[in-house]
Formats: structure tokens, C-alpha cells, sequence
């Protein structure tokens, strides 16, 4: 009589709620709806944190190129006729490769400062939904790797 008062006021020992095969199907395909689209979402991230580190790398070597070109120039030019002229071609190519790393630079560091805040917030939509749980989380998050 005892059990029956306690399960009845919700103190005895937790039960389980029944589960129906076909209540169990639709968490199974939320969860995979979630798990695919969560998956995307952290390619796309994945994508422009890569993005961004390619683009710097770009601005360094067309800077360097730019740099190279110059100091060909200012010799060439500063052979053929005075030094002076062959100097000013050299610190022009010096200012516009500056230009070009600073410029592909910041984008680069913009686009993958994107990516990151798209890692943040699809780590912060995993982590809060009711719809997965604390395995396919720690999937999702990579924290098992």
C-alpha cells in the first residue's frame, strides 16, 4: 500500500517513461535532421576559417611578388639611367606591396573571424537543443576526438 501512495505522489523510484516504436522514430529522425544540418553548418565554418587563412597567405606572396618586380625594375631602371629613378620604382613597389598585404591581410583575418563566429554560435545551437542527446552532442561539438 505503501508503494502505491509513493508512486502515486511521484516519491518512489523513477520509472521510465513507456516508449512507443514509433515515438522513438521521430526523435530518431529529428536527431538526424539536426545532426545533418548541424554537420553543414560547420563545413561552411570549416570552409571560411580556411578561406580567410588562404586569402593571407595570397596577400604575402602577391606582395612578395610585387616587391620582386620592383626591385627588377629599380635595378633595370637604375642601370640604364640615374640610380635615383631606379630608387623611386623600388619604394613604389615597396609602398604597393605593403598596400596589397595589409589590404588581402585584414580581409583574411575578416572572413575567418566569420567562420569562427559561425563555429561559435552552431557550438552554442548543439549545445542548447532538446532534441539531441549528450552523445550526439559531444559528436557534434568533436569533443571525442
Amino acid at each position: 500500500m505503501a508503494d502505491d501512495t509513493n508512486s502515486f505522489l511521484g516519491i518512489g523510484p523513477a520509472q521510465p517513461p513507456s516508449s512507443s516504436p514509433q515515438h522513438d522514430d521521430i526523435r530518431w529522425r529529428r536527431a538526424n535532421k539536426l545532426t545533418n544540418r548541424y554537420r553543414d553548418s560547420y563545413r561552411v565554418a570549416s570552409l571560411l576559417v580556411r578561406l580567410g587563412g588562404i586569402i593571407k597567405v595570397i596577400g604575402f606572396v602577391l606582395g612578395g611578388i610585387a616587391l620582386l618586380v620592383g626591385l627588377i625594375g629599380g635595378i633595370a631602371t637604375g642601370s640604364d639611367r640615374e640610380a635615383a629613378a631606379g630608387l623611386g620604382i623600388f619604394l613604389l613597389a615597396i609602398l604597393y606591396g605593403a598596400i596589397i598585404v595589409f589590404a588581402l591581410y585584414v580581409y583574411g583575418v575578416v572572413i575567418a573571424g566569420i567562420g569562427q563566429l559561425l563555429q561559435a554560435v552552431c557550438d552554442a545551437a548543439v549545445y542548447n537543443t532538446p532534441f539531441l542527446d549528450d552523445e550526439n552532442r559531444a559528436a557534434m561539438l568533436s569533443l571525442d576526438e
